[in-house]
C-alpha cells in the first residue's frame, strides 16, 4: 500500500513545515513509531507484566498452602488441657483457646470441660497481648456454663503460654484472682 506523505506545509509555523503528519485513517502498522513512543509501549509492556506477576505473588501467598510447613503466629484455634493438680476437686480438664491475634492485641474464646465429662463446661470471653513467641491472655467473662457435680465453680483464668520453636504447641501456667488453685495448660494447633 502506498503512503501519501503529508507535511504542515500551508499556514504551519516555521519549526513544523516539512514535519510528517501522522492521519488516523492511515494503518497503524504502515508508520514506525517515533523513539519516545517506543519507549511508552515498552514501559506499558513491562508494567503490565510487573503488575501481573504481582497479582500472582499475591494470589499464591493468599491461596497456596503448603500442607508440610509449620503454621506460625497464634491466631487459630488451640486445643489440649488444663491442669491443676493442687485440689480436691476436679484436676484436669479438656481446655481450648479460639485467638484472633491483631498486631499484639488478642481476643478469642475459651472453652473448659471436666476431663472426659464434656456435660460439665464454661465458656469465656479472652483478652490479652501477644508477641512472636508468647501468649498473655485473661479470660474476662463466662458467657456459658454448667458447673461440675463437686460443687465447684469455675474460675477465670490468667495464663503465660510460650510458642514451641516449630509453632505446633503452647504451653505455660496459669493463676486466678477468684481463689482456684494454679496449674498449667498444654495445647497443639487444632
Amino acid at each position: 500500500m502506498a503512503l501519501k506523505r503529508l507535511t504542515r506545509d500551508n499556514g504551519a509555523p516555521e519549526r513544523f513545515k516539512g514535519e510528517i503528519l501522522r492521519s488516523t485513517v492511515q494503518p497503524q502498522e504502515d508508520i514506525a513509531p517515533t523513539p519516545v513512543e517506543e519507549q511508552m509501549r515498552i514501559q506499558r509492556s513491562f508494567s503490565r507484566r510487573w503488575i501481573t506477576g504481582l497479582a500472582l505473588c499475591v494470589l499464591a501467598t493468599a491461596c497456596g498452602s503448603d500442607s508440610t510447613s509449620p503454621k506460625t503466629g497464634l491466631s487459630g484455634k488451640w486445643t489440649g488441657q488444663l491442669l491443676q493438680p493442687k485440689t480436691s476437686g476436679n484436676t484436669q480438664f479438656d481446655f481450648s483457646l479460639n485467638l484472633t491475634v491483631g498486631g499484639s492485641a488478642v481476643s478469642g474464646t475459651a472453652h473448659i470441660n471436666v476431663l472426659n465429662q464434656t456435660q460439665y463446661y464454661a465458656d469465656f470471653k479472652v483478652t490479652g497481648t501477644a508477641t512472636a513467641t508468647t501468649l498473655d491472655f485473661t479470660e474476662t467473662t463466662i458467657t456459658a456454663q454448667v458447673p461440675p457435680n463437686t460443687g465447684g465453680s469455675w474460675c477465670l483464668v490468667h495464663g503465660i503460654l510460650t510458642l514451641s520453636a516449630d509453632g505446633s504447641r503452647l504451653a505455660g501456667n496459669w493463676t486466678s484472682s477468684s481463689g482456684c488453685a494454679p496449674g498449667t495448660i498444654v495445647l497443639t494447633r487444632g
